[in-house]
């Protein structure tokens, strides 16, 4: 006769996370509880949750951004192939960049925006929409952020971003590469673009921050592996 098979317990943890991502329809780019916060949920210990979470991982579920958490991955964004020769550094370094120029800008132009600016940003978002080129795309989108911060009548901001555009689009193009990006990216303008024009900056900034750790998330585990 056969022994039972035991079900570590890890995989027991496994299956609850899985069914807590169902449970809350959670979507790619969400982020998720922390390793203490499912200890404290599912009653089992930090360990049991890593090697769960380390699975996750490992099935390019979840990707974690070191020191600012985890988030829900495409696992269709790991069958990637891209012409754009970015180091990890560099495009740390340019998308920060971007963040805090575009965020400064946001502060002001959430309170200022006006209706005609609202439908410019809405018609380069179904422009988004509609195109099939990864490059295209990128420049579109380069044209939706920088609408934003010349919305912002910073002479200083606009020059800046403009001075960046090509590196910026070299990041954009990195990530427009990623194979099942096209939703999520559309998903998050589109967010983008409800919260400025109901002026709610807050979110407009909550957004643009989870974004940007989301895609630190994924592009480390494409350009440097775990």
């Amino acid at each position: 006769m056969e022994k039972i098979d035991k079900i570590p317990l890890s995989d027991k943890t496994y299956d609850k996370i899985i069914e807590y991502f169902q449970s809350l329809s959670l979507q790619e780019g969400d982020s998720i509880p922390s390793e203490n916060e499912f200890s404290k949920l599912l009653g089992v210990s930090r360990v049991v949750v890593r090697d769960a979470l380390k699975k996750l991982r490992d099935e390019k579920v979840i990707v974690t951004f070191k020191g600012k958490g985890s988030f829900i991955a495409n696992p269709e964004n790991f069958e990637f192939k891209s012409s754009v020769n970015l180091s990890y550094e560099n495009f740390v370094k340019i998308m920060r960049f971007r963040q805090v120029l575009e965020c400064e800008a946001i502060k002001d132009v959430a309170k200022t925006i006006k209706d005609h600016e609202v439908s410019t940003l809405v018609a380069l978002l179904e422009k988004m929409r509609s195109l099939r080129s990864k490059h295209e795309i990128s420049l579109v989108d380069f044209e939706f952020h920088y609408q934003i911060v010349k919305y912002s009548n910073n002479e200083y901001f606009i020059k800046a971003f403009l001075d960046a555009k090509d590196d910026i689009i070299a990041c954009f193009s990195l990530m427009n590469d990623l194979s099942g990006s096209e939703s999520w990216s559309i998903n998050v303008h589109e967010k983008l673009v409800n919260y400025l024009k109901n002026h709610d900056y807050k979110n407009a900034l909550k957004i643009l921050k989870t974004n940007e750790e989301y895609n630190f998330a994924r592009i480390f585990d494409l350009l440097k592996g775990e």
